[in-house]
Parts: C-alpha cells; sequence; structure tokens
C-alpha cells in the first residue's frame, strides 16, 4: 500500500518509519493508530507544532511544502513558522542553504516587556500559584493551561498583561508580592531594578 502526497509516493515502511519518529509528539495511542497515511500524520504534527518534524519527514520524501496535496495541510505547513517563530524560523535562502532555526527570542527594549520576559522564562512550574496571587481565577487559570499547553512563557505573558489591564496603578506592587508569595524571590531580585525605573 502506498500513500500519495503530490507526485511523490510513501510506502507502508517509510509511514512506520515516521510514526515510530514521532511517537512522542503524537502523544496518544488512539491518535497514533488512526495514522493511515503520511498526510494524516502531517495533520497531527500540524496540531502540535511540531515544525522541525514535518520539515524532516518532507525533506525525507523530497515532498516541497508547496506540493502537498490538501491544501489546508499545505497552508498550515507553510505558515506553521509565522505561528510560533521559536520553532523553526524558514528562511527564503539560497536553495544549496539550509534555515536554521531561531533558537534564542529577541531581546526587548521596552522595560515592561523585559520583566515580563524574565518572569515568563524563569517561573516554571509555580506559574500557576503566581497567577492565583496576581487574583487569576481558577477558571482562567485552567483555560490558560488548556490554550497554551506546552508554551508555558506565552501563558505566563498574557496572564501578567491581563493583570497590567486590570491593575493599572497597582500592578508592580502586586506582582511583588505575588512573586514573593509563590516563593521566587529570586525573580524579583532580577527584575527589581527594571521595576525601579518603570
Amino acid at each position: 500500500m502506498t500513500t500519495q502526497i503530490g507526485v511523490n509516493r510513501c510506502t507502508e515502511e517509510q509511514l512506520f518509519h515516521f510514526k515510530d519518529i514521532c511517537k512522542d509528539d503524537i502523544a496518544s495511542k488512539r491518535s497514533y493508530e488512526r495514522v493511515k497515511c503520511i498526510q494524516d500524520l502531517i495533520n497531527i504534527l500540524i496540531k502540535r507544532d511540531c515544525a522541525a518534524k514535518i520539515d524532516y519527514i518532507l525533506n525525507a520524501l523530497h515532498i516541497r511544502r508547496d506540493e502537498t496535496t490538501n491544501e489546508n495541510v499545505r497552508r498550515e505547513a507553510i505558515n506553521l513558522n509565522v505561528r510560533r517563530p521559536n520553532v523553526i524560523q524558514t528562511l527564503r535562502l539560497e536553495h544549496n542553504q539550509i534555515a536554521r532555526p531561531q533558537v534564542l527570542p529577541d531581546v526587548p527594549t521596552d522595560p515592561i516587556q523585559q520583566v515580563d520576559e524574565i518572569v515568563a522564562r524563569e517561573i516554571g512550574n509555580k506559574w500557576k500559584e503566581l497567577a492565583r496571587q496576581l487574583n487569576i481565577s481558577e477558571g482562567h487559570i485552567d483555560e490558560f493551561d488548556n490554550v497554551y499547553r506546552g508554551r508555558l512563557s506565552e501563558s505566563v505573558k498574557q496572564i501578567l498583561l491581563y493583570h497590567r489591564k486590570c491593575y493599572p496603578t497597582t500592578w508592580k506592587i502586586s506582582l511583588t508580592n505575588a512573586l514573593i508569595h509563590a516563593r521566587r524571590r529570586d525573580i524579583l531580585f532580577s527584575i527589581q531594578g527594571i521595576l525601579n525605573i518603570i
């Protein structure tokens, strides 16, 4: 049995190999068993924001991103880097050069963005405690957890933005207290100098 994408073919053995490589990204036995063709696998990888794995599969099958038959898959595969620029940054380079993934984030120049970046990068598993201390409801915390699953820094940045909008005059004091209650004084010391100039 072969699965066709564009003019290229994927054998059953190749499909099994790609499924095996992506097993951790699929993360569900039922989803893993539902993958019957390479298009199914690419759809799952798009949902999981696994741009590097998609590129690997398409390159191994000698398929360009614009050759996929399913219009939605093609559009999502091509635009995956727009949604998640930190995962992979596809640059239009000369045909013999390789696009390099962007590993380090851009350095923010705005002091508030610097605070957000430091807190989001350093808070780790204490982010829910920080959110509770910033008066974010449990329902919203659960929603953040579901929407931003696996993207902790984005979740924390959205929480900090929401908190600043709700408390525009007292957000610095409440952030300071929240970090103390979340037992993350180390982060507080990191951002104290920036908070003093804001």
